[in-house]
């Protein structure tokens, strides 16, 4: 039966690897996706090919030329957007280049959402066990190191974060940081660097990230903090002084982090700073941790058996009104 497209460009992918000089296998792939271009109707020829320059790009940062490889991803993710049902592989091997190319740029926050993209499309069991590992390291850090990454639980409640905790690998560190940051857990964090100064002194980009992981640990606090305060009926205005001693901070901390929360458009309210009082009108949606996740479910049971009561009295009140 006649091999598909597709199948092609997979065959070619494959003998391009076992190819001794990048040159070679550059030149070889370009062949075969001007082969396929000429061939097939632009449509058909769309995915296969985008395959092809996927790992073309990937060629191109291996032998150094990341000009090259942005080049080759704009212009992938320009095909991309024409194709009606991506196949899994093709997406894959578009979001790895993009993680690929993001990270030799060190721009993180990219690197941290081309990484998830590429993880929706792979299953983590498919990776080799250093491949898994390299790449939950990579985009843990990446969480971290990205200053407009402030919620982990997309990444905290996925797989790949796994072999963080595997016995022996020594990451365990990394997976702590992780939730105590995106936890809002100052002494946790604090903690952790402590206990694993080692550990964390070869990461030289953490050490030098210091200030800000704290920032955000802060301002994960105070919204966990707004948040509870909210869904337990407190009242509309908190004192910043009740912040702060909720979360651990100074009260010229906080409005130091509330501002820039506000500014960063993960919270939205007002500060009044004569009567130093804080209004809530509006918290970013996140993807909540399996912890999180487990907190919510106790107080709905706890909203649900006071819904309960209430129904249940005004029953008894209906009742007596009727009778009368």
């Amino acid at each position: 039966s006649q091999m598909s497209p597709l199948r092609l460009a997979q065959v070619a992918v494959a003998a391009a690897a076992g190819m001794g000089a990048n040159a070679e296998a550059q030149a070889f792939l370009s062949g075969e996706r001007r082969a396929l271009e000429a061939r097939l109707t632009p449509a058909a020829a769309r995915g296969p090919c985008l395959l092809l320059g996927a790992h073309l790009g990937q060629l191109c940062l291996e032998a150094g030329d990341l000009d090259g490889a942005r080049d080759l991803l704009q212009a992938g993710q320009a095909a991309f957007q024409e194709l009606d049902l991506p196949e899994p592989s093709v997406a894959a091997e578009l979001y790895w280049l993009a993680a690929q190319v993001h990270k030799h740029r060190r721009a993180f926050g990219e690197f941290f959402r081309a990484a998830l993209l590429y993880l929706c499309y792979v299953p983590v069991d498919s990776l080799a066990p250093a491949a898994r590992l390299s790449l939950a390291v990579d985009v843990s850090l990446a969480a971290l190191l990205a200053p407009e990454v402030h919620s982990f639980g997309e990444l905290l409640t996925h797989p790949i974060v796994g072999a963080l905790a595997e016995d022996g690998l020594g990451y365990g560190w990394l997976l702590q940081l992780l939730r105590a940051v995106g936890g809002g857990d100052l002494a946790g964090f604090r903690a952790v660097l402590e206990e694993h100064a080692s550990e964390v002194g070869l990461q030289p980009a953490l050490l030098e990230a210091r200030g800000m992981l704290e920032r955000k640990a802060g301002t994960a606090a105070i919204v966990r903090h707004v948040v509870k305060a909210h869904a337990e009926g407190s009242k509309e205005r908190l004192a910043l002084a009740e912040v702060a001693g909720k979360t651990g901070l100074s009260e010229k901390a906080v409005h130091e982090l509330l501002a820039q929360a506000f500014a960063g458009k993960l919270l939205k309210g007002t500060i009044d700073q004569v009567a130093g009082t804080l209004q809530v009108t509006w918290v970013k949606p996140r993807v909540l941790t399996f912890e999180e996740i487990a907190e919510c479910r106790g107080k709905l049971g706890i909203w649900g058996g006071k819904a309960a009561e209430c129904l249940s009295s005004i029953s008894q009140y209906s009742s007596l009104v009727l009778e009368a």
